[in-house]
């Protein structure tokens, strides 16, 4: 994870990316985590390799948050179906509603 105060620019995540992958001596791909869609947080954290941390309290939290925040997600998503065939519509009509 990356923390920072916005998003990084991509030629800057790039850049890092190259200068992290020399002490690693493998391919890194920083995600910027406080800024990724729910799905790719939860994918990261349950499967990513971190390179180092300063403070493992802050990360337990945040990936706690990450873990609270997929399942809320999920109860949401697990509602829609049921909202949608209220109102008389089909799963692909709601999506193209929605855009």
């Amino acid at each position: 994870m990356i923390r920072s105060a916005a998003p990084l620019d991509p030629g800057e995540r790039w850049k890092l990316a190259q200068k992290l992958a020399i002490p690693a001596k493998c391919d890194v791909d920083p995600v910027d985590l406080p800024w990724a869609s729910t799905v790719l947080r939860r994918q990261v954290v349950a499967s990513g390799t971190g390179l180092f941390q300063f403070d493992s309290l802050i990360v337990e939290e945040f990936e706690d948050r990450v873990f609270f925040g997929y399942v809320r997600f999920h109860e949401e998503r697990r509602e829609l179906p049921d909202q949608v065939r209220g109102q008389g519509l089909s799963m692909t009509n709601a999506v193209l509603i929605n855009q």
